[in-house]
């Protein structure tokens, strides 16, 4: 398979980038050595450095986790992800903190033992592939070779590159010759088993036979463990622009407006990570993504996260990426201030920073101690703009109490959920209609049962049941979205979203905007008379008032030619539900038999 070629990325660095990378014109030591005491001293009072120490000291207190075969293979026995997934992260989390704390305390003695424990430990792993990601033979049911470079495999050999930069030379001091094994099994597993097994099935994400989150993060990981490892700068400048490419690919997927299809916590490795690889290339050779972080498209792609904040800890919550406001800040807040963006910034305020989890937190620590632009935080975070739209797939409209949501687009999105028409409604920052989000993934979310789960399909969102058809998936059903010049209205044409058997004529969803009140409207044409039922998940247990309407905490609903019909907690009604939210959620049911309705939300 002929690997897809595109040079959008490439033409915004400097003509002679990778001449000069081939001539050994570029630097490596962007973060300090640990020989260096006074840089690491200087970081050693912030709280991230706390923090650090405190997970290093804990990894000292407990054995390296055995990754055993039998845990591997349960994923195919039984589709469970988590057992095995949670030792794996765990070592990589260990290493990570270890090596950093070292550092920071200087004190070799206390965590250099621990950190050869599970630096050999990960060395000596069959393979860093993960057993949802590894090609499984049919037949005999055993793992086929050549394993895939899939998320974390490239992730450990990044991991394993950072570790080296600020530590090698004490590695070397405690086992001669070690990072020599190190960069030995990370350029096999990591880089070249790629760029040798180009058809790999898992290695689409290179090829360009699609493209999502793991087309720029499997990228960027791979150009992280390329530059620490290979020593030789020719082959170096060919694996940066082959691995490049894989930021243009991923930059060419998407809109001019930077939306992101996957949801807000995918953005963490889609988004974040495409400033990860410009950032990379600028710390090669400084200067060197000026005109990247100038392009309008690259700018709306960082921007993205900003665009879509909810009150103080929340996002839009869509597809498979979550409510939470991730608080990525070693990305996200850098890329603020090389870009000039103050929504971007505003992320810093008053949060602890995201110190990483899947086996990345040296890359996001070492970002934190050593690029985060603390001087440029504002004191105060703003309210947000007051309208976001994304033509046809998603808009927010925000006031000082209210805020809005609509989503737009198609039900076969990337980690799509059966949710055209969906609305969120947020009081004082505060979440009362939700997205009830997405569960601890396992086999079921990635197999033909995936909308069999309550929370990816059409009666787990609030787009209405009709006849008791609801949403199916499928790229031909479709929802318009768009915001009226006032930017007061947002309305949805949703006449395309459900299955002939519906007989959906016409379906108009309009979300009126007023600082003190929201209005849900929408108006069916349909071929028959059928009854219509609206699943509404709220967070916390509403009240149904003897007038009908319904208390949601500070808010008031109004409903006109609907009837609140029940109440029942999600966990009751789906057991092992595991939303994400802190509050239990429940799900109340409105239902009716008009074709115009009305859901009115007040302050209570």
């Amino acid at each position: 398979m002929a690997v897809k070629k595109s040079t959008t990325m490439e033409k915004l660095l400097p003509a002679d980038f990778f001449k000069k990378i081939a001539a050994g014109e570029y630097r490596t030591d962007y973060y300090p050595k640990f020989a260096d005491r006074k840089a690491w001293k200087k970081v050693r009072k912030c709280e991230v450095a706390d923090r650090l120490i405190a997970l290093a000291d804990a990894a000292t207190e407990t054995p390296v986790q055995q990754l055993l075969y039998s845990a591997y293979k349960e994923f195919q026995i039984n589709g469970d992800r988590a057992k095995y997934e949670t030792l794996f992260f765990g070592r990589g989390n260990e290493l990570s903190v270890l090596a950093l704390a070292i550092c920071l305390t200087g004190d070799k003695e206390k965590y250099m033992p621990h950190l050869m424990d599970r630096l050999i430990a990960i060395l000596e792993e069959f393979t860093w592939c993960i057993p949802a990601h590894m090609d499984w033979d049919p037949e005999s049911g055993a793992p086929k070779k050549p394993y895939p470079s899939d998320l974390f495999c490239c992730a450990t050999g990044a991991m394993l590159a950072e570790v080296v930069k600020i530590l090698g030379d004490e590695l070397e001091k405690e086992w001669r010759g070690i990072t020599d094994w190190i960069a030995g099994q990370a350029l096999e597993r990591v880089v070249y088993n790629v760029l040798e097994n180009e058809e790999v099935r898992w290695h689409w994400w290179y090829n360009g036979s699609g493209t999502n989150n793991w087309t720029i993060w499997c990228g960027y990981n791979c150009m992280a463990t390329a530059v620490q490892f290979e020593k030789d700068p020719k082959k170096l400048a060919m694996i940066l622009r082959k691995f490049y490419n894989t930021a243009s690919l991923f930059a060419d997927s998407y809109n001019e407006d930077g939306y992101c299809d996957e949801g807000a916590g995918y953005y963490t490795r889609a988004g974040a990570m495409l400033f990860r690889a410009v950032d990379l290339m600028d710390k090669l050779r400084p200067g060197s993504a000026a005109k990247t972080y100038q392009d309008p498209k690259i700018r709306a792609i960082f921007e993205f996260i900003a665009r879509i904040r909810l009150g103080k800890n929340y996002v839009v919550s869509f597809s498979d990426g979550g409510c939470k406001l991730p608080t990525m800040l070693s990305c996200i807040v850098p890329a603020g201030a090389l870009i000039g963006s103050k929504a971007m910034l505003e992320f810093g305020v008053d949060r602890p920073a995201y110190l990483g989890s899947c086996g990345d937190m040296i890359t996001e620590s070492l970002a934190l101690l050593f690029d985060y632009p603390a001087k440029q935080v504002p004191e105060k975070e703003s309210a947000g703009m007051p309208c976001t739209c994304y033509k046809d797939r998603l808009g927010i409209l925000r006031s000082e109490h209210f805020t809005a949501t609509l989503k737009g687009g198609h039900n076969a999105e990337n980690h799509n959920h059966n949710d055209l028409g969906h609305f969120e409604v947020f009081y004082d920052g505060e979440p009362v209609v939700v997205d009830a989000g997405t569960g601890r993934y396992a086999k079921i979310n990635f197999s033909d049962q995936r909308y069999t789960l309550w929370y990816t399909r059409g009666n787990g969102h609030n787009a209405p049941v009709i006849g008791g058809m609801e949403q199916q998936f499928g790229r031909n059903y479709t929802a318009t979205l768009d915001v009226n010049e006032a930017k007061t209205v947002l309305k949805s044409d949703l006449s395309n979203a459900y299955p002939a058997e519906a007989g959906v004529k016409s379906f108009i969803r309009e979300l009126n905007f007023a600082p003190d009140q929201v209005v849900v409207e929408d108006t069916l044409k349909l071929k028959k008379k059928q009854p219509v039922a609206i699943n509404l998940i709220v967070f916390g247990k509403p009240k149904i008032n003897k007038d009908g309407s319904v208390k949601l905490g500070k808010v008031k609903l109004i409903p006109e030619g609907l009837k609140a019909e029940s109440v029942a907690c999600v966990d009751k009604l789906y057991p092992g539900a595991n939303p994400v939210w802190d509050e239990k959620l429940y799900e109340l049911k409105l239902t009716g038999s008009e074709k115009h309705y009305k859901l009115i939300f007040t302050k209570g």
